[in-house]
């Protein structure tokens, strides 16, 4: 794994540094940057606005820099570079999950290496760690990597990943209708795991 850009901790919230490292972090990995809604998703923010909001702060600061009004021109001031081997693609691995636990983010938002066949061109993709063995039903286990499509609007019968008030993160496959307590973070489309 290769790590994101460095922010000073004294410059910018926690949020923002998760912001600006998972910019910088999925820039590396696509060659473009996040669109506002893909931020808000990823890190579980309430709105768009408040995603703007924190990016407006950072570029005040001197932390991003780009067109606010472009569609994915936003870039960390640091700059970005990534190579990874032929055949595999970088994403953003962007925190870890429990089952019934809220979804912890990474305040430094690193890259993992996986097989391009992996995660579809053209689509918006990040990883998860799981933490323990609760998601066992679905065959996914300690230590596996999801690979998770940024994309609120599922098909019945794909693996999601949900967030819900009273129970934390969930992985289910997609019911005919949700609970209106229930956010869609993602779709899960692979899965990594390491054998030892």
């Amino acid at each position: 794994m290769q790590n994101g850009s460095k922010v000073s901790s004294a410059s910018s919230t926690k949020k923002q540094q998760q912001l600006l490292s998972l910019i910088s972090s999925f820039t590396q990995a696509n060659g473009f940057a996040p669109t506002y809604r893909e931020i808000m998703q990823m890190l579980g923010l309430s709105s768009v606005a408040t995603v703007h909001k924190h990016i407006k702060n950072l570029k005040m600061k001197g932390l991003l820099v780009g067109d606010t009004h472009k569609w994915r021109a936003i870039k960390s001031s640091a700059g970005t570079a990534c190579a990874t081997e032929p055949g595999t693609t970088s994403l953003p691995l962007i925190g870890s999950i429990a089952k019934g636990k809220k979804i912890e983010l990474s305040a430094k938002i690193s890259l993992c290496t996986v097989p391009e066949t992996l995660t579809p061109k053209a689509r918006t993709c990040y990883g998860f760690l799981v933490q323990d063995n609760s998601f066992a039903a679905e065959h996914i286990l300690k230590g596996d990597l999801l690979i998770i499509e940024a994309r609120d609007t599922p098909v019945v019968g794909e693996l999601v990943l949900l967030t819900t008030v009273d129970e934390g993160a969930q992985i289910e496959r997609m019911p005919t209708r949700l609970d209106a307590s229930s956010h869609i973070q993602g779709i899960i489309i692979g899965l990594v795991r390491q054998m030892i």
